[in-house]
Formats: C-alpha cells, structure tokens, sequence
C-alpha cells in the first residue's frame, strides 16, 4: 500500500477513534472468525461421524459367575463386529439381555476396545440378574417347553470421543446358529 493510500485509509476512521481502539477491534474481529472456523471445523466432523452405521453385537458365551439369594452374577461374552469404514475407539456399553422374551439381565461396561475397519474383537462383561427374573425365565420354559432359548441383546456403545452413542440390537438362539456355550458353575 503506498504512503497515499495509507493516510486515506487513516483518514477515513471515524475522529474520536484511536489506533488503539483499532488494534482492539481488529483482534476481536480476528478472534471471532477463528472461533467460527474452529466451530464449523467440529461440525464437519460431528456429521462425518453420523454416517457410523451400529456394531453388530452378539452373545458369544454366558457362565455363571455367584449365585446368592436374590441375586445372580453371570460372565457374558460378546463379539463385536464393526461395519464400517472407519475404525471405532469403543469406551464402554451398556445393555439389557431378554431370554425366551422376558428381560434376564443388564449391564455396562467401561472396557475400551478399538476395531478396526471392517473389524471384530470379543469383550467380557459381567451381568446381574435377580431371583424374580430367574422365576420368570422358570415360568416361560415350562409354558413354551421349546427347545433352545431365544434372546435379545440391546443396549449401546459408547464412542471415546463422547459425542456419540451408538445403538445396538441383536437377536438370536442360544445353542443355535450363534452357538455360544451356557457353561454351568461347578458346585
């Protein structure tokens, strides 16, 4: 910019308006539009990440952990399966597993698993269940007296991002096509 044209930049500040006033509001007006970028930058990668489709979540093993009066303690073995294109850095899940169709028992995880792209990996999580849900299941074995036990698993995972949760739902036959064991607890 040439001397001329810097004083008709100078000149045209509104009079009672100092350099110092200036510099102020040159730098609020640089830090306003760093903080817009930095906020549509985040936005671009919150939409990229709702493109994550669910993990496939299934029942891979159930043991029995502590059997007490009213309550029940099992080992869960699940694999997770990842359908998508990019990696997922797990932080935990929670869910609620149904037997025969009647809720059996819930629980979380806080256990981080990465998965790759197109990825799988097993996690073991421990369940509680109580003594009217054992009832329960009693009761709808002897109503339905099928053999194999159907089951529902729902829940969601968490992403270590924590912007996201990611629902899960799966349902199957014990000691069917998924195949897991029911491993009884020596007494």
């Amino acid at each position: 910019m040439s001397k001329a044209g810097a004083k008709r930049y100078i000149s045209a500040i509104p009079s009672g308006v100092g350099r110092t006033t200036m510099k102020i509001l040159v730098r609020e007006l640089l830090t306003a539009f760093f903080l817009l970028f930095f906020t549509i930058n985040a936005g671009c990668a919150a939409l990229q990440a709702g493109n994550l489709e669910s993990p496939r979540v299934r029942v891979v093993d159930l043991r029995v952990l502590d059997v007490k009066l009213l309550e029940q303690r099992y080992a869960l073995t699940l694999r997770i399966q990842n359908p998508n294109n990019q990696g997922l850095d797990i932080a935990g899940l929670d869910f609620t597993l149904s037997i025969n169709g009647e809720e059996f028992a819930d629980g979380v995880s806080s256990q981080e698993i990465t998965l790759p792209a197109y990825g799988e990996a097993t996690m073991d999580v421990e369940v509680s269940s109580s003594l009217m849900r054992i009832l329960d299941q009693i009761q709808a074995l002897d109503q339905r007296r099928e053999i194999g036990l159907s089951y529902r698993i729902e829940g969601h995972v968490g992403l270590e991002s924590g912007w996201r949760r990611l629902p899960f739902s799966r349902e199957g036959t014990l000691g069917e096509k998924d195949k897991p064991a029911v491993t009884p607890r020596p007494i």
